[in-house]
């Protein structure tokens, strides 16, 4: 498939194709095929114009995981209009502070929270059309045109109309809005296609937000355009997300990080338990199985033959050839539950978990963990490993999606060579040139520059260091905070740690670490050090320790060490 000019011709294209009546999207609740999700589309399309919707208007998106979000993404670009999606579960202060940029057209919001949104957006002197959605994901209330007639019409707008805005994580600043084409966000959509080999028969159970921008483009933009389906959830339910893993015929699962460490133990224990239940079948079984003399005289005449074509239920396996880790996560030898050997891989984005959890999650599934970095303002991709446990690359964010080129540079924006570490720049067609406020995100050359420290090895492995304002300069020498903090997290007293530089008169910078104990003995400031002795240079160990309750992190599990420092100056 030639890469279409709309983000809407992915579904015009699955709607008409001969997998119009296979599944969409499946809820825990409801379900869709394309040709359901086109109608949709189409109607909602036509309640939009309706309301004075128009080409080049925004129409913002506060719900969860709902069937009528992925109906909305489409739906306002379908007639012009940019789909907005921001993070319902913010503080409604919040919430209201994002929709003064880009002031939609529409708001779509729970109907438990429409009128405390209304209500704040009073107070800060804004008023905008709400439209409340019930718990089933309908439309309420009397604003709405429910009669009104579906757009019938091709897609309004080409390849450079903005079919997305959405503001950044504001990790490291306020959130700003970007604004993506049509040609952007397909741009990484297909390479993500290519790098993940995903095809109309996969089945992705993905449990990221539709909201978030791995959300948007694997839940979304990736099933509409490989026709397969997509299984999700609502909200988030470690029992419930890990029993429809080890029960459905899921071949690959997305989620972020902290998903991953929530449902490692889950998955472990349902693997006991289905590995404790054969044993007593096989048991049971034997005792009425006949001897062997006894079998010997089994009319065999009328059993089909078997090979290894016609096993494993005569399921086609897909192209795997790039997903294949080199690692011990072999299902012959790890007790996994028998529907669970159908995962082609595990997908892990956003603020990475640590190696022994993906490592661990991969043995107990029998699949590799593929992981992916990215951000808003590149449509969301920049590279996917494709074998994350590779022997010579295990802390790989993988490498750079095709049509992406990456240059790592210094201060001074000048190139760096292989294994030195600077900053990452980008530049290709899914990486956007102007924010939306008319700033330039990219220099004359349409070079990106991401605020993330990384290296580049021989090999084109791409490594994420930190975020360039969390860099650490002390005595003239530069300290990047992972490497600080992987230490600190192997003591046994540790649960996590963040570290962050603060103002010393003397040597520039000094090393401030936050501690979140594992349990309520908490280790001492000596005990620390001691610790850390041997393992890091005496100028990268910390000078202070404070322990802290919980890190402050971003939607996307980000830690958010702004935060931090600013609590050492209140």
């Amino acid at each position: 498939m030639t890469q279409p000019e709309h983000i809407c011709d992915l579904i015009l294209s699955a709607a008409l194709s001969k997998r119009s009546d296979e599944l969409a999207f499946v809820y825990p609740d409801s379900k869709l095929t394309w040709k359901a999700m086109d109608l949709d589309i189409r109607a909602v399309a036509g309640g939009l114009q309706q309301i004075g919707i128009k080409e080049g208007d925004n129409v913002a998106v506060l719900l969860p995981n709902l069937p009528l979000h992925p109906i909305l993404a489409f739906a306002a670009p379908l007639i012009g209009a940019a789909y907005v999606p921001i993070d319902y579960s913010r503080p409604m202060d919040q919430l209201a502070k994002l929709l003064h940029n880009p002031r939609p057209s529409a708001v779509f919001i729970l109907e438990s929270q429409a009128s405390e949104l209304m209500d704040e957006l009073a107070r800060q002197d804004l008023q905008l059309p709400i439209y409340p959605v019930d718990e089933n994901g309908f439309i309420c209330g009397e604003q709405w045109p429910h009669d009104a007639e579906a757009y019938d019409g091709p897609p309004l707008g080409d390849v450079n109309s903005i079919a997305v805005r959405r503001h950044t994580s504001g990790v490291c600043q306020d959130c700003q809005l970007v604004s993506l084409s049509h040609d952007n966000l397909l741009s990484a959509t297909n390479s993500v296609r290519k790098a993940l080999q995903v095809l109309p028969t996969s089945v992705i159970f993905g449990t990221f937000s539709f909201h978030d921008y791995f959300g948007f483009l694997f839940q979304i933009l990736l099933p509409a355009w490989s026709n397969c389906t997509l299984n999700t959830c609502r909200h988030w339910s470690t029992p419930e997300v890990a029993q429809l893993l080890s029960d459905t015929d899921i071949t690959a699962y997305i989620g972020p990080a902290n998903h991953f460490e929530k449902l490692l133990p889950e998955l472990q224990d349902l693997a006991k338990q289905r590995h404790r239940n054969d044993a007593v079948s096989e048991s049971e079984t034997s005792e009425t199985t006949p001897s062997s003399s006894e079998a010997a005289s089994v009319n065999t005449e009328d059993a089909p033959e078997t090979s290894e074509e016609t096993s494993a239920d005569n399921e086609t396996t897909e192209p795997v050839a790039s997903l294949v880790a080199e690692s011990s996560s072999s299902t012959d030898s790890v007790q996994v539950p028998s529907p669970l050997r159908r995962l082609r891989f595990a997908l892990c984005a956003g603020a990475h978990s640590d190696l022994q959890t993906l490592s661990n999650f991969a043995n107990s599934l029998g699949c590799p963990v593929v992981t992916a970095y990215g951000a808003s303002q590149a449509s969301g991709i920049i590279s996917i490993n494709p074998a994350h446990f590779d022997p010579s690359c295990p802390d790989s964010v993988g490498r750079v999606i095709s049509g992406l080129e990456v240059s790592i540079r210094d201060d001074d924006a000048n190139p760096l060579g292989p294994g030195e570490t600077g900053e990452i720049w980008v530049r290709g067609p899914n990486v956007v040139s102007v924010y939306s406020n008319g700033e330039c995100g990219s220099d004359d050359e349409g070079w990106f520059a991401t605020s993330d420290l990384g290296r580049l090895d021989e090999n084109h492995w791409l490594y994420l260091v930190s975020r360039k304002e969390d860099r650490i300069a002390r005595g003239g020498f530069p300290i990047y905070p992972v490497e600080v903090e992987s230490v600190i997290a192997n003591h046994e007293g540790v649960r996590e740690c963040a570290v962050v530089g603060r103002h010393d008169p003397r040597y520039g910078q000094e090393v401030i670490a936050f501690i979140v104990n594992e349990t309520d003995q908490a280790p001492s400031d000596s005990t620390l050090r001691e610790f850390c002795k041997g393992k890091l240079p005496n100028y990268k160990t910390p000078t202070v320790f404070k322990t802290i309750d919980q890190l402050p992190r971003s939607e996307n599990r980000f830690i958010l060490r702004r935060e931090l420092r600013e609590s050492l100056h209140s």
